[in-house]
């Protein structure tokens, strides 16, 4: 699965060591922002998790 947003980090490696870090601080960002929609900021969470 390859991640959607590109920040520019040319390594894949590097990538790969940003992509959980980057994806929590993407989370923490948008629940800041839809913290009045409880419902948007649960399905933004639930697209975050990891899918089984």
């Amino acid at each position: 699965m390859h991640e959607i947003n590109k920040v520019g980090t040319p390594e894949r490696t590097v990538h790969f060591s940003f992509s959980i870090k980057e994806r929590v601080i993407s989370v923490l960002n948008l629940l800041t922002k839809t913290m009045e929609h409880p419902l948007l900021t649960a399905a933004i969470v639930q697209a975050m998790l990891p899918k089984q």
